[in-house]
């Protein structure tokens, strides 16, 4: 039964033991009985009523304590998720960049070794062979 379910049958429940209170308190008035006696009888079911009222409460904080429990863990979970996501990501951006460097290395090794790869660089590059025939030719000009 949820809470406000509960809440409904526990208000309808204190009523009616309320009002089946007063019309006996009314009927013993009647009859002539003594206050003494109609003080025990309001007093019983007041009692009773108050007991199931914190009754009633004491599982809706409970339950409501269990939610936040599971809420504040749900919330821990998905941190961890996105935090686990995040290093992964940085994990493969380095590993991207270190490919990036060692492809880079790599060229450098081959470029230094292989005379011909050189030239054959130079080929498929042409924007690097026009510069470095414009500074040849300026350098010649100057001198």
């Amino acid at each position: 039964m949820n809470n406000v379910t509960a809440m409904k049958v526990l208000q309808l429940s204190a009523y009616e033991r309320i009002k089946q209170a007063t019309e006996t308190v009314l009927l013993q008035l009647e009859d002539g009985a003594d206050c003494g006696k109609m003080r025990l009888v309001l007093n019983e079911v007041l009692t009773t009523t108050v007991v199931e009222i914190l009754r009633v409460f004491e599982r809706t904080v409970v339950e409501y304590k269990e939610r936040l429990l599971r809420s504040e863990q749900q919330v821990q979970s998905e941190e961890r998720l996105r935090w686990s996501e995040q290093q992964e990501q940085q994990e493969q951006q380095e590993q991207q960049v270190r490919r990036s460097e060692q492809q880079e290395q790599l060229e450098q090794q081959v470029l230094q070794v292989c005379p011909q790869h050189r030239l054959l660089n130079s080929l498929f590059s042409p924007t690097v062979m026009l510069e470095r025939a414009e500074s040849l030719m300026i350098q010649m000009l100057r001198a």
